[in-house]
């Protein structure tokens, strides 16, 4: 009988210590409530601000500015495969696929991009030696800098980048129902502005929408708490505390300032057969 834990109005949660575990086509963690995740899929709005929030997790911010493929392979991997443009021919795009299709573009960028026309004809990114005898080039420390001022192949890699950007967050936002953003916002705060000195580096708005996305993830997959929730412990089959969410719709104002959070526990939820077991 106290094998099982209840929580909320219309779910049971069992206990299970290991491992995030496999639902549907994504993953679910410690802190995984389904009233709560179809609560917040209700609102159709992401968890929180794109700007206010965004120190809420630094360490992922810094990810989504410098590696935004290991962020996106992540929120991928907690969503399960997402829709795209694509997807009538191409299936649906998941962690694997999607670091495939980024390798794939940075291969092109790296072998390829180069020998895409670049702007004016015959401009180098070396600099050359002004015209001269080889006395005069001794005696001059100046340089002829024939630099390209407009590369075809950057372009083109820049733009393809930003569409599998948009595509992929595109369709992590279609599966947690966030209704009340359109896909011109969406494409618009996909857009990556290369920093000038780190150019790997991108910075607004992409990295900041990408941050968001990842906390929003985590939020309703149960990797982090939901904000205004509280956790009451619950001892099941006589082991250690096992910490479970027991309101999902309503801010749980009963349990102490000092109560013990989830902490390596996976929660998987699961129908009661009979109230005697």
């Amino acid at each position: 009988g106290s094998e099982t834990a209840v929580c909320g109005t219309r779910c049971s949660m069992a206990p299970l210590v290991g491992e995030p575990v496999q639902i549907i086509d994504g993953k679910v963690g410690q802190f995984y409530n389904e009233d709560i995740r179809n609560l917040e899929m209700q609102k159709g709005e992401w968890t929180d601000h794109i700007l206010n929030d965004c120190f809420h997790d630094p360490f992922a911010l810094l990810l989504s500015c410098c590696c935004p493929c290991f962020i996106t392979y992540q929120v991928l991997e907690r969503t399960g495969p997402v829709d795209t443009h694509c997807s009538q021919w191409a299936g649906r795009f998941g962690g694997m696929k999607y670091i495939m299709a980024f390798a794939a573009l940075f291969l092109f960028a790296v072998f390829f991009a180069g020998y895409l026309p670049s702007y004016p004809p015959g401009c180098k990114d070396t600099p050359l030696r002004r015209p001269g005898s080889a006395h005069e080039q001794r005696m001059s420390s100046k340089f002829q800098f024939d630099s390209c001022k407009f590369k075809s192949g950057d372009v083109l890699t820049q733009i393809l980048g930003i569409v599998l950007a948009f595509e992929m967050l595109r369709g992590v936002r279609m599966k947690v129902n966030v209704t009340k953003e359109s896909d011109g916002m969406t494409f618009a705060k996909s857009i990556c502005c290369p920093m000038v000195f780190f150019p790997i580096c991108c910075i607004i708005p992409y990295p900041f929408f990408l941050a968001q996305v990842h906390r929003h993830v985590e939020t309703l997959q149960g990797f982090k708490p939901a904000k205004g929730v509280g956790y009451n412990p619950v001892y099941a089959n006589n082991t250690s505390n096992t910490n479970v969410p027991v309101y999902a719709n309503t801010v749980n104002t009963n349990v102490p300032t000092n109560a013990p959070i989830v902490e390596g526990t996976v929660v998987e939820l699961q129908n009661v057969a009979s109230s005697g077991n």
